[in-house]
């Protein structure tokens, strides 16, 4: 067994510096962190956020992480997070001539390594044909396999690519002293509040030595300097960590505590946290730079801690934070303004630290191909210039290609009801910075039959508004042209006769609207009052029409008011599942583009895309 003792200041001594403290569970394991500053900090959401987006990816405990379902072949699309690991792994692999090798999955597991049940004899000729760095590889964005069986452990590379993350995203923030630890991976930089080195007891490795700093072995200094540690066999049971143990054991393995006095005379047990699974970090790892490259593969074959000092070279570090950006923009979107911004976006987001690779969508069926062909790990996010319907066309492409890679929106259409739900400024510039500045977050997607919508599934009057009013209404109009084309159809429309059925209410009767909403708006219209774009549910509204116009003007005067209560002759419930008939041929709409024909099966994806959400404007 191996323990950690860190020795630091961890409080504010008069007008000295204060050394903030956090610490918790992440990866079946724990994390203590040590950030030095002029005054307290609030760090717990975003470092337990990013904590969890890494958990969510890489952990082996985590049944529904990425790399589980990787195991499982439930998919073969990749984060940047397990590219970035498999990528330095294999190297790792080449250099050590295949000593160390991330596709030992099948043996750790047959011999209880990994929480599985220990095998009893097992067949290990067997299991070492499943086994070679060489058998696996990421190509764009897809882990291949030569033999589906084979299976992937990151145990003794993540923690260690966990300390490089945060330490990323503190460089980002211009923080520059701090000392990191993760499962006993260690990263040190600047110095404690004694203005000294940080200082890391390492406990002796023997039976029954479970008090930290009771039988030190060593003290070491770190200052820009990265330690891996291990523990012994004998505690492998006693108190894992990632890839070793159970969520939340304080008990045996290694340890560390922070010293309250500056001498490390009173230990401390680590403050448990459930990290926050909304607000999703790994965007502001990518305005940091690429993922950093690993700087230790954890484990080691003994208990002698091994110290490197970190190699700082500003022109590679400038590479590595050119994090690729595909730009998929609609020119003929809203009043065709996007082209005249183009090179505005791209010096925004090179000043970003950002390679940005512009694409002008044509929409053609051949597209896919070349807008996706080459998203691997080392894009950061796709941003999409364009109303609703460009957003819903780049999404489905995704959606087809099982990449999961983050969409960020620049409201370049007529209405732009998913940007406007996401809080994107209508000013370009303000939305890119904004954007830049942002947070990745999951949120739904409706599905209706096979096709996916951002915002809105309809059928009935708007349906047929939004199709039949001309681009060049829309574009001088903008949203009022929506209007006008509504009180032109409103005379020749006919209601409609539809069935619904869902677990969360049921409707058969006439309609003169119908909508589905995973947004709010539909032409900037707030609709769906009620609807959250990541709750797991889908607004139903149905607008029964039974006097066209007492009904319009219902609804304009429930719009204008800004009011939650539905007035009568509007109906609404929410719902997961959602089974749609019409009695006659009707013409359906998602996102402002063609939807599929009668009968509908609408159902909510929770979570299944991933966003990201503009920086909230700064208080004066």
């Amino acid at each position: 067994m191996t323990a950690l003792l860190a020795v630091s200041c961890g409080r504010k001594t008069g007008d000295g510096p204060t050394v903030s403290r956090f610490d918790g569970f992440t990866q079946g394991t724990t994390y203590h962190i040590l950030v030095k500053s002029d005054g307290p900090l609030h760090m717990e959401n975003e470092i337990d956020s990013l904590l969890t987006e890494v958990d969510n990816s890489m952990s082996l405990y985590n049944p529904q992480s990425l790399l589980s379902r990787l195991n499982r072949n439930e998919t073969d699309s990749v984060d940047g997070f397990i590219a970035e690991c498999i990528r330095t792994a294999r190297s790792i692999s080449e250099q050590s001539d295949g000593a160390y090798d991330i596709t030992v999955k099948p043996l750790t597991a047959a011999y209880g390594f990994t929480g599985d049940v220990p095998v009893q004899n097992p067949d290990v000729d067997s299991l070492l044909k499943l086994v070679g760095y060489d058998k696996i590889a990421v190509e764009n964005g897809r882990l291949r396999k030569a033999d589906p069986r084979m299976q992937i452990d990151l145990n003794s590379i993540a923690q260690g690519a966990t300390s490089d993350y945060i330490a990323a995203y503190f460089e980002k923030l211009g923080i520059e002293e701090y000392m990191i630890e993760v499962g006993g991976e260690i990263f040190c930089r600047g110095l404690n509040a004694k203005g000294k080195p940080w200082v890391v007891g390492i406990d002796r490795p023997k039976e029954g030595n479970f008090t930290p700093g009771a039988d030190l072995q060593v003290k070491i200094s770190l200052s820009g300097k990265g330690l891996a540690t291990s523990g012994n066999g004998a505690a492998r049971n006693q108190r894992p960590a990632f890839g070793h143990g159970r969520r939340g054991n304080f008990g045996g393995g290694r340890r560390l505590r922070h010293g309250s006095d500056g001498h490390g005379t009173r230990a401390r047990q680590g403050i448990s946290r459930r990290p926050s699974r909304d607000t999703g970090l790994s965007d502001l790892l990518g305005r940091a730079g690429t993922f950093p490259n690993i700087r230790h593969p954890g484990t080691r074959p003994n208990d002698r801690p091994v110290i490197r000092q970190e190699i700082r070279n500003p022109a590679r570090k400038k590479q590595e934070q050119m994090q690729k950006v595909r730009f998929a923009y609609n020119p003929k979107a809203g009043e065709t303004v996007i082209t005249d911004w183009l090179d505005n976006i791209i010096d925004i987001y090179q000043r970003g630290g950002y390679s940005i690779m512009p694409y002008r969508l044509a929409f053609t069926e051949a597209e896919e191909t070349d807008l996706l062909d080459d998203i691997d790990g080392s894009y950061h996010h796709i941003l999409v210039a364009g109303g609703d319907g460009t957003v819903n066309y780049v999404v489905n492409m995704l959606k087809r290609r099982n990449l999961d890679l983050p969409v960020a929106v620049l409201p370049t259409g007529t209405a732009n009801d998913f940007a406007n739900t996401l809080g994107v400024p209508s000013d370009i510039e303000k939305a890119c910075r904004r954007i830049l500045g942002g947070e990745i977050r999951r949120v739904d997607l409706g599905r209706a039959n096979d096709e996916y919508f951002v915002n809105v599934f309809s059928c009935g009057l708007f349906t047929d508004v939004s199709q039949k009013t001309p681009t060049i209404l829309k574009n001088t109009f903008g949203k009022l042209a929506y209007y006008f084309g509504g009180l032109g159809e409103l005379p020749n429309f006919r209601k409609m006769h539809i069935s619904i059925e869902s677990d969360g209410g049921n409707y058969e009767g006439p309609s003169l609207i119908f909508f589905v909403f995973n947004g709010r708006t539909a032409g900037q219209m707030r609709f769906a009052y009620l609807s959250e774009i990541d709750d797991g549910l889908l607004d139903v509204i149905v607008i029964k029409g039974d006097r066209p116009i007492e009904t319009v003007r219902t609804i304009f005067h429930f719009i204008k008011r800004n009011t939650k209560d539905y007035p009568a002759g509007i109906v609404h419930f929410k719902s997961r599942d959602i089974l749609l008939h019409s009695y006659n041929e009707e013409t359906t709409d998602i996102d402002g583009q063609p939807g599929p024909r009668f009968p509908v099966r609408i159902a909510c994806e929770p979570g299944a895309l991933r966003v990201i959400c503009p920086q909230k404007k700064p208080k004066k």
